[in-house]
């Protein structure tokens, strides 16, 4: 009769208690526990895009003469630093390679992206490059005088991405010493590429 008695008192307390919980679960979480989702952290890419195409050597009347050079360019994501993403650069490398007996050359630097408009954007890089043509400015007719090995590099760009994958750039390149050696004919080539974002 005891026993009985202690079940039947347990009863009304066992029942508050799952009163209590279903009510726990009827009231709603709170916005900031809502609002709060961790972000994924940043991951810096060596190899963000790949860009190929035809430049035209020439276009500034070397002695040269005109003729075609192969771009290959490779670059990474955006570093890793803060600031607004137009500010923040990405590092590029690639290689203009003539078709003819022009100079080829070497380069790497940085590259800035504005998006001006939802498909459409705007480039500027700067950096260095290293090229196989004269550097004296006694060059033999018909080459240019190229001062230095070592040049400065800075190309403008345009460019229209058909998804986040491919995209269509057109660039003029510009290389030379700014007058830093005795011979600066420069280099200045213009064409169109195409990228790829991995």
């Amino acid at each position: 009769m005891r026993i009985s008695t202690h079940i039947f008192a347990a009863i009304p307390a066992a029942a508050l208690l799952c009163g209590a919980a279903h009510a726990a679960d009827l009231v709603a979480p709170s916005p900031a526990a809502e609002a709060y989702v961790a972000e994924p952290a940043y991951s810096w890419r060596v190899l963000d895009e790949v860009r190929g195409g035809i430049y035209a050597y020439g276009v500034d009347d070397p002695p040269e003469g005109q003729s075609v050079s192969v771009n290959l360019e490779l670059l990474t994501s955006r570093l890793p630093i803060g600031g607004q993403a137009w500010f923040v650069p990405r590092l590029h490398v690639g290689a203009t390679i003539n078709t003819d007996d022009a100079p080829s050359h070497g380069y790497a630097g940085l590259t800035w992206t504005v998006d001006v408009l939802d498909k459409v954007f705007v480039e500027a890089t700067f950096g260095g490059g290293v090229h196989d043509g004269d550097t004296g400015a006694d060059a033999p007719v018909g080459e240019s005088a190229l001062g230095c090995s070592v040049l400065f590099r800075e190309s403008a760009s345009l460019g229209f991405r058909f998804n986040e994958n491919w995209s269509v750039i057109g660039t003029v390149e510009h290389l030379s010493n700014a007058g830093l050696c005795d011979a600066n004919r420069g280099i200045t080539e213009a064409g169109a590429r195409i990228g790829y974002r991995f």
